[in-house]
């Protein structure tokens, strides 16, 4: 993109739902399927066609598509660069600054692995778990220090300790985190090429204009939760499942997608998407949800979520406070006082004898 940006020059952007549409001209960040082996491409729009956006860096001579890459259809845009008179809101080397914390960060992902013997905290779903498991400590951390560390004299107040139902709520939003990174990072596009070729011609392979043809495509669900798919495709030509497929945990199934061939022949490429979500929800419900937006529906699964924790949470431990103090003087708090409850604690408002 020189002399627009520099290798490591970082830029303003926004989701392209926020803009409202993508015109020529703009600067868009999108998931490449052949360019430099795939991954995210920062390049201009030069044009917008049926097929998708038309798009080249500045400073190329060809656009992206005649290298080869399909052209960009809306579902695999991740965003927009703001532009203020035609200018790119250009942050200096602040992309050198993102790639050097990322390295960091992957380096102490990869020696806890090596150290713990696992690769399972390895890449985004690892560092979910990591997240969840540091939040969990620092929240017991932050009890623990806000313990005093002298009573003067016992008080069985009411308003005095902690509740159980707080501890319940920074879980549940944790959770619910961990499961938005657990439906996000799966999700994505798949894009199908072919040929559409004349039917009345001696060419091998490619499908006869006018006609179609089904193509097997593999889901599976790597997690332990069981979890809907949701297909889409934005384009004429392409004919996914109406309905959500279900995968249970470890699971794996066949889906077909339908390919039309237009009626000039050529070189097409249909793009089809995929929206993961924990089946906590119906599947009409899910439905409605996505037909408005994917986020309205993974909120929809997080608030689930949520809900569910805190009723439960409240079966189990109330709606009570746990007094932390010691006979001795000195503040301390243990999970056996907490769970059984000593002469020098109370839950729900009771204190215990005096032992």
């Amino acid at each position: 993109m020189r002399p627009t940006l520099d290798p490591g020059d970082g830029f303003v952007a926004v989701p392209p739902a926020l803009v409202g549409g993508v015109d020529a001209g703009d600067v868009v960040t999108y998931r490449a399927v052949e360019l430099h082996g795939g991954g995210l491409t920062t390049h201009r729009v030069v044009e917008v066609t049926d097929e998708g956006l038309v798009t080249a860096g500045d400073a190329n001579p060809f656009t992206d598509q005649a290298a080869g890459e399909p052209p960009v259809s809306s579902d695999r845009v991740v965003a927009v660069a703001v532009q203020i008179e035609g200018r790119l809101l250009v942050v200096p080397e602040l992309g050198t600054a993102i790639d050097a914390v990322g390295a960091a960060v992957a380096g102490v992902q990869e020696q806890l692995a090596a150290l713990l013997g696992t690769r399972s905290i390895l890449g985004v779903r690892g560092l979910a778990m990591l997240l969840l498991a540091a939040s969990i400590v620092g929240y017991v951390a932050d009890v623990v220090a806000a313990t005093p560390r002298k009573a003067r004299r016992r008080d069985r107040g009411r308003d005095r300790g902690y509740r159980p139902s707080q501890l319940v709520l920074v879980v549940a939003v944790v959770v619910a985190i961990a499961a938005t990174v657990a439906m996000v990072a799966p999700s994505g596009v798949e894009v199908y090429p072919f040929d559409s070729v004349d039917p009345g011609a001696s060419v091998q392979g490619g499908i006869p204009a006018g006609t179609q043809r089904s193509v097997e495509t593999a889901v599976t669900n790597a997690g332990l939760l069981p979890t809907f798919v949701v297909f889409g495709a934005d384009a004429e030509g392409v004919a996914v499942p109406a309905d959500p497929v279900l995968l249970g945990p470890r699971d794996r199934e066949t889906v077909a997608v339908t390919l039309t061939a237009p009626p000039d022949p050529g070189r097409y490429w249909r793009t089809v998407t995929q929206h993961r979500f924990l089946a906590v929800l119906p599947p009409s419900v899910l439905l409605a949800a996505h037909a408005i937006h994917p986020w309205v529906a993974i909120a929809a699964v997080d608030l689930t979520i949520v809900v569910a924790f805190l009723l439960v949470g409240r079966v189990l431990v109330g709606r009570g406070r746990i007094r932390i103090t010691d006979r001795r003087g000195r503040g301390s708090w243990s999970v056996r006082r907490w769970l059984w409850g000593p002469e020098d604690s109370s839950i729900g408002g009771r204190s215990g004898g005096d032992g």
